[in-house]
């Protein structure tokens, strides 16, 4: 009995070891919040999106992703929240819609000073994808969420970062976007940015054939790449 007591607790020890390394990989969907405190003078920093933002792929993401590096570039001034979600969709007609999930809810709630959209990404899946009106439109109807909260929102857009094909199958387990609609999404946060008077960074441009900025699976940014997300955000906060 001892020695079967003794097995199980080393199996839940071995799976509680193997899930924390996958929270620190951000592959999960784990977040740890911090309490909004009334009246500390701080602007709200939302940063909504999907596994870019969260920090899949990348060690120590809840430390190294973007928003993480944003809270320490910006300052006490500031209080950044990621509320990204690994394979996320911005279209409602997508597998796994952003709008369904209760971190959008969140990042809504936090009634954020400022708003980084990062979406698109997962649109361009096989599953997903149904054209670039569509794709429209249903971007559209996401970002009017933001657009229309009671706090105002400065809502800066980001095109999803340029990406190569997965080669082998292990990237194909995080990266399986059709990366030939990539810069069809892109086009198409470009234009409803300028449309809506919105200001979008263009991380199509800033990562395009740079596969330092990405992670061993051509798709979600390196700690490199992360930083220079962080870099271009800061650099539009300031103005």
């Amino acid at each position: 009995m001892e020695i079967i007591i003794w097995i199980l607790s080393g199996a839940a020890a071995l799976a509680l070891l193997l899930f924390a390394a996958a929270a620190l990989c951000g592959l999960t969907d784990i977040h740890f919040h911090r309490r909004v405190k009334p009246g500390d003078g701080r602007k709200r920093l939302a940063c909504a999106g999907d596994s870019i933002t969260n920090g899949a792929v990348l060690p120590g993401c809840f430390f190294r992703c973007h928003t993480a590096l944003l809270q320490r570039m910006l300052g006490k001034g500031w209080h950044a929240e990621n509320y990204g979600l690994n394979d996320r969709d911005a279209q409602s007609t997508g597998d796994k819609p952003y709008s369904a999930e209760r971190e959008y809810r969140k990042s809504l709630a936090f009634l954020p000073d400022a708003v980084v959209l990062l979406l698109g990404t997962n649109d361009t899946k096989e599953v997903n994808w149904r054209g670039g009106e569509h794709f429209k439109a249903e971007y559209e109807k996401l970002l009017s969420a933001y657009t229309s909260l009671e706090s105002r929102p400065r809502v800066i857009l980001c095109t999803p970062p340029w990406a190569r094909s997965a080669a082998t199958r292990l990237e194909r387990l995080t990266n399986d976007c059709r990366t030939e609609y990539l810069p069809v999404i892109a086009d198409i946060v470009r234009n409803t940015g300028k449309e809506q008077g919105l200001t979008v960074i263009d991380l199509y441009e800033a990562f395009y054939e740079r596969p330092d900025l990405l992670c061993h699976d051509g798709l979600h940014p390196s700690a490199k790449g992360a930083k220079e997300i962080a870099r271009l955000v800061k650099e539009k906060l300031d103005t």
